[in-house]
């Protein structure tokens, strides 16, 4: 009896077929032959199975080198080549020209060393930048205050360009509204009324069109009030309307201020006292708004005339002499004496 197998291996299956009773099927999967038929089908070389296609021409090389049958690459003399050893294609090499007109060098002058440098250095503030940002509230609002700090031991913060540098980076750390918290705290104490006509430009850079920068401004100075109580709180009224004529305060904070009593920069009791002793700037400031309230609405009335009367023209009249009354004739009494001895 002959049978004939038939390995598939993509689908891993064996058929038989039987020559002499024509019967035709798939093999049990459960033997263990199987595997190993399907790994190694009848059909293939198993000189090649399990190597390198290396491999197996150095076997054939070697094999035909014994037998004396070798060609001028190595094969056997009329042997087909296999489909699975494809016929290598080697480009020709050129010689490779050196350039010499490139210069790899690199540039020390002192020119390039500086842009260097300079490249190094705007990288690491770009990196320095994004750790700021990564950090808390408090932790850049102490970056910030160290960088006023600094410039106010070095003489520097009265310098021109310095509002603008310290507006700058006050933005960069996105505390804008909050720095002139830290700018009261360095910059005033008990001579504040001086030090905020010195540094006015300063603060006009951060709380112009700025109510919460106004606002942390307000809390700044009732932490300095608290430092020095004794000296500064008779001087609370002074010091808003300071504020408030060099534009550094606008009225509507200042009266929304004076509207609550808050315990946020300072505790109640003392923003109490601050708030009393504020009350006749904000009674002058409330009957000052009033009063200009009232002068508007006067100046917003309109006279209307009436455009047909028109203005005669004067003529000159001419005085008219009128004859004056006769006097009265006189009676003589003479005439009207009655003779008694007539009678």
């Amino acid at each position: 009896m002959k049978t004939d197998l038939s390995v598939n291996s993509k689908k891993e299956t064996i058929s038989q077929g039987c020559k002499a009773c024509g019967f035709h099927g798939l093999l049990q999967f459960n033997h263990k032959l199987n595997t190993y038929i399907i790994k190694n089908p009848p059909n293939m070389n198993p000189g090649t199975q399990g190597a390198s296609l290396t491999e197996g021409k150095r076997a054939r090389r070697s094999k035909a080198k014994q037998n004396g049958e070798t060609t001028t690459n190595g094969e056997r003399s009329g042997s087909p080549k296999s489909e699975e050893e494809p016929e290598l294609i080697v480009a020709p090499t050129k010689p490779i020209k050196e350039d010499v007109d490139d210069d790899w060098a690199v540039d020390v002058s002192e020119e390039a060393v500086r842009a260097r440098l300079q490249d190094l250095t705007d990288g690491a503030k770009n990196l320095t930048m994004t750790d700021d940002l990564e950090k808390t509230e408090k932790e850049r609002m102490d970056i910030f205050y160290g960088t006023v700090k600094q410039r106010k031991d070095s003489g520097t913060l009265e310098v021109p360009s310095a509002a603008k540098e310290l507006f700058a980076e006050a933005e960069r750390l996105e505390i804008k509204s909050k720095a002139p918290l830290v700018l009261a705290e360095l910059l005033f104490d008990e001579k504040i009324h001086i030090q905020i006509k010195r540094h006015r430009i300063l603060f006009l850079r951060f709380t112009h069109d700025d109510p919460k920068a106004q606002k942390a401004l307000i809390g700044g100075v009732e932490q300095i009030v608290a430092m020095h109580k004794t000296t500064l709180l008779p001087k609370v009224p002074a010091i808003f309307k300071l504020l408030y004529d060099l534009d550094i305060l606008e009225e509507n904070v200042i009266m929304e201020w004076g509207g609550k009593v808050s315990k946020k920069y300072v505790p109640k009791e003392l923003s109490q006292e601050i708030h009393n002793k504020a009350e006749p700037f904000l009674t002058w400031l409330k009957e000052a708004e009033e009063e200009e309230e009232s002068t508007d609405e006067e100046d917003d009335l309109e006279i209307e005339y009436n455009d047909r009367l028109k203005a005669s023209p004067l003529k000159e009249h001419k005085p008219v002499n009128t004859p004056k009354p006769s006097a009265p004739p006189v009676e003589d009494d003479e005439e009207d004496d009655v003779d008694i001895d007539a009678i």
